[in-house]
């Protein structure tokens, strides 16, 4: 046979766009018609460039080249076009987790949340003069009253509040800063990283594990801009150490007219003892030290959305907001209704509990974490062959990059299987509709319940019950 006419066979073994349709990968893909056949199509052109130019790899039946150009196509509409975002189950027992979203958001907030998206909103317009106003307004009378701030702002997360700050009171000047607070958060972030796109020169003073107030007096300079303080709020130097008082540090600043920036991290609100977490600063604590500019985040002790809080002096918080960066890293309509509502939950401190999302969570007890755990393996009528399935109390966090040593008692379904690899097992959760994420210890996978919440209990056993009981 001429290679003329082994092209001519190949180019005939090619499947019909009709037939491509209807194949079984096809099915369940809820896009348009013309997109699903414009990259059948597509598909089917480069198969048949690949047979004339010679470079197909070996030679395939009708029936293969269907099945390859059918999942290949299905592959990647699915990653393209269909939804990537989805609900999951935390099982983690981390309950402010970075990589899970964070702070879920509370029943009163959603609510606001959902009227106030889908239509018009007062965003930036006074309804008593007409006339153009400041979004801030939204949240700044409610952190002025819960802080004790004179003024307040929101950009979209607290590197960016820490970045406008710094830019805002110290471009192409020097900050000083403790060489046991420059902290490198999630994804390689570093503070010396803030700084420097800042357009501040960082001045590092003391040791790691010690820094003393005359540390900063002989770091000041005329070149000086602001010092800025770092909560280390996801890690802990314990032991042999020295820091100044806060107030201290203020005096000195005052002293030499320079602004002091207090990078909080998290930002308490509320006293944690009540929830079994340990004791933290209150945010309002830190305003009375005379601390010029403090910033926090939204998403995690805040337990709303994902936000940088600003709240300070009405001098250095004017000084932010007229800067051309706070346009950039402005909060929507959306953020500002959910931090709205989330900060308006901390006027009734002792209803947290039960009103707040993630307070909630802090504080379900363990009794009640234990009667969750049994009803989401009831469903397991006999015992498996293939799985093990055990009830166990464990520790949890109260999440990452918010309170580095706080552990909170939990409880725990504990999976082992004599069929699967541990990996194996927890990929099948996380294959779900619903994904679950628990995580891996000892060739066990663990769902841990301190972070899942009561509404999600029924869910949850249907999923173990889909892995397991399935078998």
């Amino acid at each position: 046979m001429t290679k003329k006419k082994e092209i001519q066979e190949e180019l005939k073994s090619l499947p019909s766009v009709d037939a491509l349709l209807v194949h079984p990968e096809m099915k369940n893909i809820a896009l348009p018609h013309e997109l699903i056949l414009s990259e059948l199509r597509a598909s089917l052109e480069e198969e048949r460039q690949l047979i004339l130019s010679g470079n197909r790899n070996g030679k395939s039946t009708k029936e293969e080249t269907a099945k390859k150009i059918a999942e290949s196509v299905s592959r990647k509409l699915r990653q393209d076009f269909l939804p990537s975002m989805k609900k999951v189950i935390n099982a983690t027992g981390i309950i402010l987790h970075t990589n899970l979203g964070r702070a879920p958001l509370s029943q009163t907030v959603l609510k606001k949340v959902k009227e106030i998206s889908g239509g018009y909103t007062n965003l930036e317009i006074s309804l008593e003069n007409g006339k153009r106003s400041d979004r801030n307004q939204h949240i700044e009378g409610l952190l002025k009253a819960l802080t004790g701030a004179e003024s307040a702002a929101i950009v979209n997360n607290n590197a960016a509040a820490v970045l406008l700050a710094i830019n805002s009171l110290a471009y192409k000047k020097e900050c000083i800063v403790s060489r046991g607070q420059l902290v490198e958060i999630g994804g390689s972030f570093r503070m010396p990283d803030v700084m420097e796109r800042a357009g501040t020169k960082m001045v590092e003073i003391g040791t790691t594990n010690r820094t003393h107030l005359k540390d900063f007096e002989n770091a000041i300079s005329p070149e000086t801009g602001a010092i800025v303080l770092v909560h280390t709020s996801n890690y802990k130097i314990s032991g042999f150490t020295k820091f100044p008082e806060h107030k201290e540090i203020v005096e000195l600043a005052k002293k030499h007219s320079i602004p002091v920036i207090f990078d909080l991290g998290s930002g308490a609100l509320t006293d944690l003892t009540k929830f079994g977490l340990p004791e933290e600063e209150l945010v309002a604590e830190i305003v009375k030290t005379g601390i010029d500019l403090v910033t926090f985040s939204g998403d995690k002790l805040l337990g709303g959305p994902q936000a940088g809080l600003l709240v300070g002096s009405k001098e250095v918080i004017e000084k932010c907001k007229q800067n051309p960066l706070m346009r950039v890293l402005r909060c929507d309509k959306v953020t500002l209704t959910a931090m709205e509502e989330t900060l308006k939950l901390f006027a009734e401190p002792e209803k947290l509990s039960e009103t707040h999302a993630v307070y909630s969570l802090f504080s379900t007890p363990l009794e009640e974490l234990k009667k969750r755990a049994e009803i989401a393996v009831a469903k397991l009528s006999k015992k498996s062959d293939e799985y093990s399935v055990e009830i166990r109390e464990v520790t949890g966090e109260a999440g990452s990059g918010s309170l580095p040593v706080a552990e909170l008692p939990s409880v725990a379904v504990c999976i082992t299987s004599v069929k699967y690899s541990v990996e194996t097992v927890s990929a099948k959760f996380r294959k779900l509709k619903v994904p679950v994420i628990g995580y891996i210890n000892n060739d066990t996978f663990f769902i841990d319940f301190r972070a899942i919440s009561k509404n999600d209990i029924e869910l949850l056993a249907e999923s173990i019950l889909k892995v397991i009981g399935s078998e």
